[in-house]
């Protein structure tokens, strides 16, 4: 009953919110209102505009500690295993705040945990005291002081304030029962795009900006605590509350900005015209707070709905932060759980967090904790490669072992005529397979007009340099890998991203194109410079480059000029970056993705060709592609001081219409889409070999459940694979569906003797529905107990991650949630038939893009 009404109080409020603030604060602990017309003050952010090292320059790390023993101990812990797990390189500073009166024992305490764990002694460490962040607990006020308040509300306070003491743009805030599971560095928790001039924090050197990987989930699956911390935040910030809850921070671990948390309480002293914001939010809390009862958890603000209430009105929240997949793994609340705790799973699944945690609360000590840690140590050093999995573009050490530069640079060529376009090749290392990962531009907007980087098998031509004005690049199929005009900017991929080049990929060499737009100067040497890497990536960059054939009419301030196809990818991919080109008529390009009855249904992205024509990232999140998706590229141009017609061509005096729109998935694609005519090479210069080879694991790391017929006791066990396998698939998130019929065969007594009628009474009672890591073979999820007769295929939604299911027993398609909730049964259960309400042994299910 309190959910439900809580969540119609929540409803309620989303239906007012545009005519109420907070009209139950005119009295009690709220300060009188402004007058009724007088709308809130609207918040003046102002970006501090960051230029970070991403090495050691990006993320600090903030930790209130209580010094006594068990808080001590975990503290410990949490030290022990940032050395053993995190780079120590990537943080600045690692801050730790204690009350004051205990400053010197914590001091004392973390230099001797730094003398007797490993990597750590080059850390910079910071104890302060509580009075260094909130003045107000230095001083002694009653309210900062008073026993009956709980700690974790004042850490709060403390964590927020302490924004202060810290010198990069961002700080990860921990808990002292929080430790560090997976082997990471600093920028593994960013997400990292291609920067711009709105970028607040910037690594100018790369080209590369950050938003930080939060924990963050609609409001409506939080429990109802979480929903009153909202209201009751909202009600003291005197602010609406927010009607976008789709991304409302969660609990400690969070990384949360220095630039928001700073005016945060600068907005609060303006706001509220008083001296000290930590004072006015600290005289909120005794006569708030009930500690007994049912209420325990009552309290007129958190500090991270304190920070997300603020930034969202402020319309900062998504400058500084991404969703992402949860930082902690696994949170333990009960000894049972922690009985049940497997910290080798914690660390080797790498789809999930970073971090885990066992609340202080169940009383259990620090050495038993350390202990239970320990176990999996050993095995990791035999079954698991040191450092991240990947990586990320923005971390190559150029020169180091597995970073390779090389430059793509123009030869000399004698040219006397303007709009000349000069093609060269470079072959690409021949004995072992690189990742390119990165563009640099040499050359400037003043001498090119713009660049393409092609990837193909042979060059069109053997010559060094060979005049290619409107001809092919490559000997066979080529594809568009790279673009630059107008001064654009360098471009580093995503993290985890990369074109495959050298043997067995397709792409033995690149031709680079150059557009002399005038002549070309004598000691011109322009070019790309190639970022590579050795090490595996785990996603295949792609590229969907639209392009025509038209006649601009005089004297049109606009006339558009549209490209539609469909998106012939074999796998769902994400459009992460684009770039446009036109020539000076151009006004703007822009893609649109197409409605099923073909009407556009929205605009995905846009641009200005007049503008430096690089690859811009997609915003505010990548543009999901589906198999046979529709989408629509146009280009408005403006021919009102022409008069005459204007065609497609390759002069200065023509026109063009491009755009480039580079993708991820786990498949490389290329297409074009020329006219409204697509073409794809699916097994091209770039793409899937067109014969496939089996290499052996050799890492290890694959450890699925055991099969059947490998354990005796396998019917008992809770995870086993059963003799016949039906289905496979991939799922959201990098994960495998298995499903099997556990010890039930599919054989000659299966069916009765009509071969329609199954030859069993009851349901499976094993878990046939098994969720796996995809990397690891780790079960992430095991369903389907005493519900299906004879399991046949799994296929996933991928708009929703939903599962259809198959039985040919009971006859029935069924559509699964993750979780294991039955959403949809198609059919009769166990009765085979004909017509419109049954089926006659189901195999399949498929859904269509657009649901």
């Amino acid at each position: 009953m309190h959910g439900r009404r809580y969540f119609l109080l929540a409803v309620l409020l989303l239906l007012v919110a545009p005519v109420i603030h907070a009209a139950s604060s005119t009295v009690g602990r709220y300060p009188d209102l402004l007058p009724p017309s007088t709308q809130p003050s609207k918040a003046v952010f102002k970006h501090k505009r960051w230029n970070v090292d991403p090495q050691g320059g990006l993320l600090s790390i903030v930790v209130p500690v209580y010094p006594m023993p068990s808080e001590l101990g975990a503290l410990r812990n949490q030290l022990r295993t940032f050395g053993r797990y995190f780079d120590t390189s990537s943080v600045a500073e690692y801050i730790i705040a204690s009350p004051t009166a205990d400053v010197v024992n914590t001091i004392a305490y973390v230099q001797t945990v730094i003398s007797e764990t490993a990597n750590l002694s080059t850390v910079q460490f910071r104890v302060v005291s509580d009075g260094d962040c909130v003045p107000e607990m230095e001083a002694g006020l009653p309210a900062a002081t008073e026993n009956s308040y709980p700690g974790w509300a004042k850490q709060g306070l403390v964590k927020l304030a302490c924004a202060k003491l810290v010198q990069t743009p961002f700080y990860l805030l921990l808990d002292t029962d929080t430790f560090f599971v997976h082997h990471a560095k600093a920028d593994d928790l960013f997400k990292q795009y291609l920067c711009t001039e709105f970028s607040p924090v910037c690594d100018k050197a790369r080209k590369i900006g950050y938003q930080a990987k939060n924990d963050v989930y609609p409001l409506y699956h939080r429990t109802e605590d979480q929903l009153k911390w909202l209201l009751e935040t909202s009600k003291t910030l005197q602010l609406v509350v927010p009607l976008d809850w789709r991304a409302a921070l969660g609990v400690t671990p969070q990384i949360i900005s220095t630039d928001i948390a700073q005016q945060l309480g600068s907005w609060i002293e303006h706001r509220f015209r008083v001296k000290s914001w930590t004072e006015y939010l600290l005289e909120f809390l005794p006569p708030a707070y009930n500690k007994g009862g049912d209420n325990g958890w009552d309290t007129p603000w958190t500090d991270y709905m304190l920070y997300w209430v603020y930034a969202t009105h402020a319309n900062v929240f998504e400058d500084y932060h991404t969703d992402a997949n949860m930082l902690q793994t696994t949170a333990i609340w009960s000894e049972e759980q922690f009985n049940n705790w497997s910290p080798c799973r914690d660390t080797f699944e790498y789809d999930m967090g970073y971090f885990s945690s066992i609340q202080g609360s169940i009383g259990l000590s620090a050495d038993k904790v350390w202990d239970k840690m320990t176990e999996c140590f050993e095995w990791q050093v035999e079954r698991v490669r040191p450092g991240p999995p990947w990586v990320s573009a923005s971390s190559l050490d150029l020169g180091s072992d597995d970073s390779i530069q090389l430059d793509a640079s123009m030869p000399a060529f004698d040219v006397d005529q303007d709009d000349t376009y000069l093609c060269t090749s470079v072959a690409l290392p021949a004995n072992e397979p690189l990742q390119l990962v990165g563009f640099e531009p040499l050359s400037s907007k003043e001498v090119v007009h713009h660049m393409l980087l092609f990837g193909c098998d042979a060059p069109a031509s053997q010559d060094p340099v060979w005049q290619c004005s409107m001809q092919p690049a490559c000997a066979g199929g080529d594809h568009v890998m790279y673009g630059w005009g107008k001064g654009a900017d360098a471009m580093h991929l995503p993290s985890g991203t990369s074109f495959s080049v050298g043997p067995g990929t397709g792409v033995s060499h690149v031709v680079l194109q150059i557009h002399y737009m005038s002549k070309r100067p004598a000691a011109d040497t322009s070019g790309v410079r190639l970022s590579l890497t050795r090490q595996p990536q785990p996603l295949a960059a792609g590229m969907v480059h639209f392009a025509s054939w038209f006649s601009i009419p005089p004297r049109k301030p606009s006339h558009l000029i549209q490209n539609r196809c469909c998106y012939n990818g074999l796998e769902p991919a994400e459009g992460f970056a684009f770039r446009v080109h036109t020539h000076g008529l151009g006004r703007s390009v822009f893609l649109d993705s197409v409605a099923p009855n073909g009407s556009l249904a929205a605009r995905e992205m846009t641009n200005d060709p007049q503008l430096p024509q690089g690859f811009y990232p997609v915003s505010p999140s990548p543009f999901r592609l589906l198999p046979g998706r529709e989408i629509q590229a146009t280009c408005n141009f403006d021919s009102s001081e022409r008069s005459s017609s204007t065609s497609a061509g390759a002069t200065h005096h023509d026109e063009m219409c491009n755009l480039y729109l580079m993708t991820s998935s786990p498949l490389p694609f290329f297409q074009k889409c020329n006219n409204n005519m697509g073409s794809t090479d699916a097994h091209g210069a770039g793409g899937v070999p067109a014969q496939g080879q089996l290499h052996q694991d050799q890492s290890r790391l694959w450890q699925p459940p055991l099969p059947l017929s490998q354990s005796a006791n396998a019917p008992t066990q809770l995870h086993f694979l059963g003799h016949q396998v039906s289905g496979v698939v991939k799922g959201l998130k990098d994960s495998l569906w298995v499903f099997h019929r556990a010890e039930r065969l599919w054989d000659g007594q299966a069916y009765k003797p009509d071969w329609e009628h199954i030859n069993y009474e009851d349901p499976i009672a094993a878990l046939t529905l098994l969720q796996l890591n995809r990397d690891s073979g780790a079960v992430k999820a095991a369903l389907g107990a005493n519900t299906f007769y004879m399991p046949h295929m799994v296929t996933v939604d991928s708009a929703s991650g939903d599962l259809w299911l198959t039985d040919t027993g009971l006859h029935q398609a069924i559509k699964m949630s993750p979780d294991g909730r039955i959403l949809m049964e198609l059919g009769r259960r166990l009765e085979p038939g004909h017509d419109n309400d049954h089926f006659c042994k189901p195999t399949h299910a498929k859904t269509l893009n657009f649901g």
